[in-house]
């Protein structure tokens, strides 16, 4: 929030542009850098989340404007997240329960040899709602064993409306059969089928998003409220981090979003845990774009987490454009009535040509000194058409009762 307060003095500060003409009706503007070449450049720079405040929630009005007036074409391009998953069946067999011990199936997922580092179960137990621990252990002959997931949690809340989570990872291995173990003694637990695959993946790019974020006291019994407020509408949230000072725990999570703190939109699902050793502390978010966020931890009939910490966090957006000599150029938004672009640069370049482009940077929000609004005159002036509609009722009143005096 500190960040976002200096944010708009340096608005309320900085001196007025004026951009007259055609981009009369945009409210704000940013200078970019730019690079000394003589020859056309690409030019990429990460877009300010506090952009994200003063534009419309898609970012339909952003354009980019040289020193001529020209609207420049441009690409906005979210680092990418390369994933790659491709599931298949396993033979399940040698399924039982050991009263007291666990419930377990072997699967025999092929002699191809092919390295595999997620299993997914497919669970059929006699409760809709649960919650149970996994190992799974290897082995290239069926006979020797080896542990290669000690404790993995898989759930499903279907009281709650929550999916959950069947599918867990496990070190990259190539032995041939799995052994999965359902940690609970107490009763058998339904294991209709085992899946394998190899997630070829990299690592999301984020940054920490300013926000106040605190516990809510008016959180129902059993769950715990995060409540966060970033002070910025349509603020670009990829993730929920946490962190806390117990040392063992299992929680569900759930993320919603809100434009006005009071009505909430489901934004994602997970589970939390630390547990000798191994953790998971991180909720993805898709495409989640909202000021107010709340965070909630379903305790059930645990105390709360201890030390438990909440961060939002953003995955930067990089926008792209080509720099010609000798030119300036300065990015322009804040328009109501702006359609979003269309442009021939994102099929005139590939993701490869953009990700390599020459980094620059943008300076402080200013405020367009000639801006007039684009809303229509009647909408900017509603008080003179209430005006005159009094008028004419009084008018037509005053006719009436001379009329009536006539009779």
């Amino acid at each position: 929030m500190i960040a976002v307060w200096i944010a708009s003095l340096l608005f309320i500060a900085a001196p007025a542009t004026s951009l007259t003409g055609a981009w009369e009706h945009w409210h704000a503007s940013r200078l970019i850098e730019t690079h000394t070449t003589a020859q056309p450049l690409l030019v990429a720079f990460a877009l300010p989340v506090a952009v994200y405040g003063s534009s419309q929630p898609g970012l339909e009005d952003l354009r980019i404007v040289d020193d001529a007036g020209q609207e420049v074409p441009y690409v906005i391009d979210t680092p990418q997240v390369h994933r790659s998953v491709e599931w298949s069946a396993a033979r399940v067999f040698d399924t039982g329960f050991i009263p007291g011990r666990y419930t377990q199936a072997v699967a025999d997922v092929g002699d191809a040899g092919t390295p595999h580092d997620l299993l997914r179960i497919e669970a059929n137990p006699a409760d809709s709602d649960f919650f149970a621990w996994v190992g799974v252990d290897a082995s290239v002959d069926g006979r020797t064993w080896r542990i290669v997931r000690e404790r993995a949690p898989i759930f499903r809340f279907a009281s709650d409306g929550i999916s959950g989570q069947l599918q867990i990872s496990i070190p990259e291995t190539r032995s041939r059969f799995l052994r999965v173990r359902i940690l609970d003694g107490r009763k058998p637990f339904g294991i209709d089928g085992v899946s394998v695959a190899n997630l070829v993946e990299t690592k999301a790019v984020r940054s920490l998003l300013p926000a106040r974020v605190q516990l809510n006291p008016a959180a129902p019994a059993q769950k715990s409220w995060w409540d966060a407020d970033t002070g910025i509408a349509n603020a670009p949230v990829s993730a929920v981090q946490f962190s806390a000072s117990q040392s063992a725990f299992h929680r569900l999570v759930t993320v919603s979003s809100s434009a006005d703190a009071q009505s909430w939109n489901d934004e994602a699902e997970g589970y939390i845990y630390k547990e000798g050793g191994s953790s998971q502390l991180l909720i993805e978010v898709p495409g989640g774009h909202a000021r107010y966020w709340r965070v909630t931890v379903f305790n059930r009939n645990d105390a709360p987490i201890q030390g438990l910490s909440v961060r939002l966090l953003s995955a930067p957006q990089y926008v792209v454009f080509r720099q010609e000599p000798g030119r300036t150029y300065r990015l322009v938004y804040g328009n109501s009535r702006a359609q979003a672009p269309q442009y021939d640069l994102a099929t005139l370049t590939t993701r490869e040509q953009r990700d390599a482009a020459a980094r620059t940077n943008v300076g402080p929000q200013t405020a367009n000194g000639a801006y007039v609004s684009p809303e229509p005159w009647t909408e900017r002036h509603a008080w003179v058409m209430w005006a005159a509609l009094l008028l004419a009722v009084v008018v037509i009143a005053a006719l009436a009762i001379r009329s009536m005096r006539r009779l």
